[in-house]
């Protein structure tokens, strides 16, 4: 992902998370320097201290990669991102993986701390300032679409090109 989009993703979270839950999540110094961030989250009396790795979006390819990263230290770890489809959320729930959505959305299941909410829409900034049509893959796709279509085009004088 884009290093330039995280703290906006991360922003965000906070701020949506806040507003759902009255909770609070602050950053803090991060011990881990493969940590894209590090949150102290406050919920009325519980605090707890979470490593965490930010995303964009969460696709069934990612979370093998995710579930190894966080290994044993599953419960020190939290996943930001801004969209989870529902069925990467319920395997890093049933992999014990927390995990938080810029919507709000979230599975925390720490000592001291169970927090989860599953029924937020996606957030109107998960939409790309681009369409997907300007991407690489969409060029790619355009290229493909124009050149099969220009293999047969009927040219001024009736006759078909190839």
């Amino acid at each position: 992902m884009n290093k330039l989009h995280e703290p906006d993703i991360l922003r965000d979270t906070i701020s949506n998370f806040s507003k759902l839950t009255g909770g609070k999540i602050k950053q803090k110094l991060s011990p881990n320097p493969l940590a894209d961030a590090y949150v102290q989250i406050t919920l009325g009396e519980q605090n707890c201290d979470l490593l965490v790795e930010i995303k964009n979006e969460i696709r069934q390819t990612h979370l093998p990669a995710i579930i190894q990263q966080f290994g044993r230290d599953r419960e020190k770890w939290l996943l930001v991102a801004r969209y989870i489809p529902a069925p990467q959320k319920e395997r890093l729930k049933a992999a014990s993986i927390n995990y938080l959505e810029t919507a709000g959305n979230c599975y925390i299941n720490v000592v001291g701390m169970f927090i989860y909410i599953n029924d937020k829409e996606v957030t109107p900034c998960r939409q790309t300032e681009n369409g997907k049509l300007w991407s690489a893959t969409g060029l790619k796709f355009l290229s493909a679409l124009l050149s099969k279509n220009m293999s047969g085009i009927t040219d001024v004088t009736g006759s078909i090109t190839t």
